[in-house]
């Protein structure tokens, strides 16, 4: 048991500094392991099972690397499902809605004077024919009624 302890404390700063290298490289963690498992397969040929028994682990590990992998996956591949449905759905709700303007279906047929905004506080209106549509809905009989509406009687 000693002789493991001592192995132990003798590896701990060759495993940190391994270790934090790895990470610096974006290299994996199983890198890491199998770096750790050849250092013992060279320097304890001696003594095979403790070897082998490090071996059988770091294929345990490397397995649930695998598995996470392939989970995270999956879920990865659901939560792009669910936000593609989810995107499509919001995309036909809107597409269906009622509340979104469609000047091409209003009745067409008006004429006079179409306001079209406001700029530098002066009211801006132009004339519209019968076929003609009006963006704003807001259609006068004259031009001095579009430009001062509360000239109407």
């Amino acid at each position: 048991m000693e002789f493991y302890k001592s192995l132990v404390m003798f590896l701990l700063p060759y495993v940190i500094i391994l270790y934090l290298g790895i990470r610096l490289l974006g290299l994996s963690s199983f890198f890491l392991l199998s770096s750790v498992a050849l250092f013992l397969d060279y320097t304890m040929r001696g003594n095979q099972s403790v070897t082998t028994e490090f071996m059988g682990y770091l294929l345990q590990i490397y397995e649930l690397f695998i598995q996470k992998e392939k989970v995270e996956e999956k879920v990865n591949e659901q939560e792009e499902k669910k936000i593609l449905s989810d995107l499509e759905k919001a995309l036909l709700g809107k597409s269906n809605s009622k509340n979104d303007y469609d000047p091409y279906s209003e009745e067409r047929g008006k004429s006079g004077y179409c306001y079209i905004g406001t700029d530098d506080n002066f009211r801006s209106c132009i004339k519209v024919g019968d076929n003609s549509i009006c963006m704003s809905e807001d259609i006068f009989p004259t031009m001095d009624i579009c430009i001062n509406p509360n000239l109407r009687q």
